[in-house]
């Protein structure tokens, strides 16, 4: 089973650690709200409203953990064998589900414009697919040996951290089922903001934690590497604090940027915020 090691190393740590602080916002201000295997808690903040898990999951492997442990047995983390990289490259991913031409094709023609950053590169498939609908694109990935593979294998464009990027250098910031695995989330929003041109567009998915319509099912989505349950009143209620001006939630790439709200727990789609002012 994918993820074996952290999932038990996370059972114990849940009999021995707690943590009632917000990884957002750092307020104590938090409710139990639902248990998972007894003893792990998920709870709600009160003050900024993101569900996490207490305690959140510390690995022991550090910064190596997506290099040793993290594993989605696909293309998420799999680097594929030179034959099998060839085909992907020739038909630019369709037909895997890292084909990403429907919502680049939404992206453009949106007419947000071209310089773009990508948050959580893995090994550079949007980014190589990105390059062919006009984007400029530069990707962040800590993993260091998907990033190299990228950086040797698809020619694009991947550093280590956001402070490797520079100030008000993008029209686009995109993050795709990323933020869910942040155990601090304290400094990301800013550092979008930073490096986000003025009027530039902030485009993210995650899964929704609809926790109060689909409370047993959504569970499921939110553990040890995935410590963070969004839901779009959490956007709705602190991107302003950070310069955002909400503009809309989409429930689908193929309804973008044609407005519908999420419904239950599907994936929160969302061109969700203009840069327009300073960060609070």
């Amino acid at each position: 089973m994918a993820n074996i090691i952290p999932r038990m190393e996370f059972l114990v740590q849940s009999l021995f650690r707690s943590q009632r602080q917000c990884p957002h916002c750092g307020s104590g201000e938090t409710k139990v709200r639902a248990r998972k295997y007894v003893t792990i808690r998920i709870r709600e903040c009160v003050t900024c409203g993101l569900f996490f898990t207490d305690p959140v999951y510390e690995t022991m492997f550090g910064s190596t953990f997506y290099d040793v442990l993290y594993v989605e047995h696909d293309l998420t983390t799999d680097l594929p064998p030179p034959d099998q990289l060839e085909t992907l490259k020739q038909k630019r991913f369709q037909g895997t589900n890292k084909y990403y031409g429907v919502r680049l094709e939404r992206l453009r023609d949106a007419r947000i414009g071209t310089t773009m950053a990508e948050i959580g590169s893995s090994w550079g498939y949007f980014l190589f697919q990105a390059q062919h609908y006009g984007f400029e694109p530069t990707g962040v990935e800590i993993s260091q040996p998907r990033r190299e593979f990228g950086q040797k294998h698809l020619g694009v464009n991947i550093v280590d951290g956001t402070d490797k990027l520079p100030s008000e250098g993008f029209d686009l910031v995109y993050t795709s089922h990323v933020l869910e695995h942040f155990t601090d989330l304290s400094t990301i929003f800013p550092e979008m903001h930073r490096v986000l041109k003025p009027q530039g567009k902030l485009v993210l998915e995650v899964p929704h934690f609809a926790f109060a319509t689909h409370q047993a099912e959504v569970l499921q989505i939110i553990g040890a590497v995935h410590p963070l349950g969004f839901t779009a009143d959490f956007f709705s209620r602190n991107l302003p604090r950070y310069g955002f001006r909400i503009l809309d939630f989409y429930q689908s790439w193929e309804h973008f940027p044609t407005p519908k709200a999420p419904q239950a727990h599907s994936n929160v789609v969302a061109l969700l915020a203009e840069k327009t002012s300073p960060a609070f």
